[in-house]
């Protein structure tokens, strides 16, 4: 079952449908590798190690968890909205701590299995709820007392595709940085990367417009292609305040 339109918010958040119908085909973006290897540099720069505790919050069916077992990590946790991303987790990575949790509600700690996170991920979460600032606010139960939090939230006009999966609203630099220190944290930087080559890849997703979604699904040779070619693109990004993939390093206090 795939999901319906921007129409109808109710459908568009049953994430319990959503990852099993779209978790693959979200899984393929070629904007994932790009924005992972932004997070771990960032997270291996403020030291963290391969055997601390990494926290994935809203980890969807743990995409970046995998990235970073493959990448030595061995001691990871996450925090999922749906029950079904839980269980996905948990079959390709029985050594992780999963639970269900929905932080726009509360910080329920009775059933969580793991110490207090020195290091965080939040990836591409916040522009898909109604109240960012509660997210993160809650989120901090699961954190250590000066935990470093690696956010990445979108930038520039939202696609078609970006409306069908829900997207509320879009990111800039100054935006994000507000949202978390109304949540109570401090912010040690924020910005933007991805020009000109990850800004290039949102410009065509937008132009295609609703063809992305039927696009999407399609195991076709050119849909390959482009992942391909865009995959070898993103790493030439130059180091600018101009992309469309917008970040903040925030800390718990």
């Amino acid at each position: 079952m795939a999901l319906d339109d921007d129409s109808a918010p109710g459908t568009v958040d049953d994430w319990e449908t959503h990852w099993h119908s779209f978790g693959g085909v979200l899984s393929g973006s070629p904007a994932k590798p790009f924005r992972y290897n932004f997070i771990l540099e960032s997270l291996r720069r403020a030291g963290c190690r391969n055997d601390d505790l990494l926290l994935d919050i809203g980890a969807g069916t743990g995409d970046f968890l995998c990235f970073a077992a493959e990448h030595g990590c061995t001691r990871l946790a996450a925090l999922e909205y749906a029950q079904a991303g839980v269980e996905i987790i948990r079959n390709r990575l029985p050594e992780a701590v999963a639970a269900q949790c929905d932080l726009t509600e509360g910080s329920d700690l009775s059933t969580w299995r793991a110490p207090p996170a020195r290091f965080a991920v939040c990836s591409e979460v916040l522009e898909h709820v109604d109240d960012p600032v509660t997210l993160l606010k809650n989120a901090r139960a699961f954190l250590a007392e000066g935990a470093l939090v690696v956010v990445t939230v979108p930038g520039g006009p939202r696609t078609e595709f970006d409306k069908h999966i829900g997207h509320r609203a879009h990111f800039d630099p100054a935006k994000i940085a507000a949202v978390a220190e109304a949540a109570g944290y401090e912010v040690v930087r924020s910005g933007r990367i991805g020009f000109p080559f990850f800004n290039l890849y949102r410009i065509i997703i937008y132009l295609m417009g609703r063809r992305v979604q039927a696009q999407a699904r399609k195991d076709s040779r050119a849909k390959k292609t482009f992942s391909a070619v865009f995959r070898f693109l993103l790493r030439f990004d130059l180091p600018v305040n101009l992309g469309w993939q917008v970040y903040a390093v925030i800390k718990n206090r």
